[in-house]
């Protein structure tokens, strides 16, 4: 946990006008509880058409990119957000989607045979347990219990440490926890914090310009990957986290428009007015949160 955790709303002008002022700004954010709210059905989830049109007037390539980081899918996430020309990122990263370029880590790729395998043995288990449901993604296996009742979450847990040892261990599966899920990703050394680092570099912004925004436990390795980046959790005071910045869940949507406007001003007014009109603004805004 960061010894110092800030209130983001206290520091938004400074940061503002730091990422309206750099060159190249990377904001990367992740989706459930951070985009959205977390559902009870993941499948439920969409996003706010004001969110949508806020994050698409943010990016403006190069100076400033926007990425969204997920532990769904990329093509789950790509399609939910639906703006075209940003960057995704899919299953805590392991699969990346830029504008006219792709990544995949290749040894989780050749992980996905362990992955099914884990699926095949999880999915009668899991099926016994009412409200416990299996998401097979590919490269990772999400095993969600929001809907179980709290009596059968030991037989839940039982069941996923039923798993042997040739599917779970070094270099092959490791269990990560989260909201309500426990995940199953490949051993590979990757995550969110080694995707945000590669698309900072892909897209030549520098550490102390890029952003990461998450809710969960599986956002804190991003956040202690970012370095002199900022970073934000989105949560309530007291929660444990590597992250710089404590934001609660309705302050995002103020802070993006924040960064919108003073974007607008540097994009409006002569280069040697931008500072001063740009803080101005923000500063105004901040106090809106």
């Amino acid at each position: 946990m960061s010894d110092q955790v800030l209130a983001l709303r206290d520091h938004c002008p400074r940061i503002v006008a730091a990422l309206a002022a750099a060159g190249r700004a990377l904001v990367c954010t992740d989706f459930d509880g951070t985009l959205v709210p977390i559902c009870e059905d993941p499948d439920d989830c969409v996003l706010d058409g004001s969110m949508r049109t806020t994050l698409a007037a943010l990016h403006r390539p190069p100076r400033l990119q926007v990425a969204v980081v997920s532990g769904r899918r990329l093509v789950d996430v790509r399609r939910r957000v639906g703006i075209e020309g940003i960057t995704y990122a899919g299953n805590h990263g392991l699969e990346i989607e830029g504008d006219g370029w792709a990544f995949r880590e290749p040894n989780a790729d050749a992980c996905r045979r362990l992955v099914q395998t884990a699926a095949e043995r999880l999915q009668p288990l899991i099926d016994a347990i009412e409200g416990a449901r299996i998401e097979h993604k590919e490269l990772t296996l999400t095993v969600h219990y929001r809907r179980v009742r709290t009596k059968d979450l030991p037989a839940l847990r039982a069941a996923v440490g039923q798993l042997s040892s040739r599917v779970l261990g070094p270099g092959r599966l490791r269990l990560h926890g989260g909201k309500q899920v426990i995940e199953l990703r490949p051993d590979v050394g990757w995550g969110k914090g080694q995707a945000v680092e590669w698309i900072g570099r892909r897209l030549e912004c520098r550490g102390e310009h890029r952003v990461f925004i998450g809710d969960d436990e599986t956002d804190e390795e991003a956040f202690a990957a970012c370095g002199d980046g900022i970073t934000i959790r989105i949560g309530d005071r007291g929660t444990p986290t590597a992250a710089r910045y404590l934001a609660a869940t309705g302050e995002l949507s103020a802070f993006f428009m924040m960064l919108r406007r003073a974007l607008d001003v540097r994009d409006t007014v002569r280069p040697a007015e931008a500072g001063h009109a740009g803080r101005r603004g923000d500063g105004e805004a901040c106090r809106g949160i």
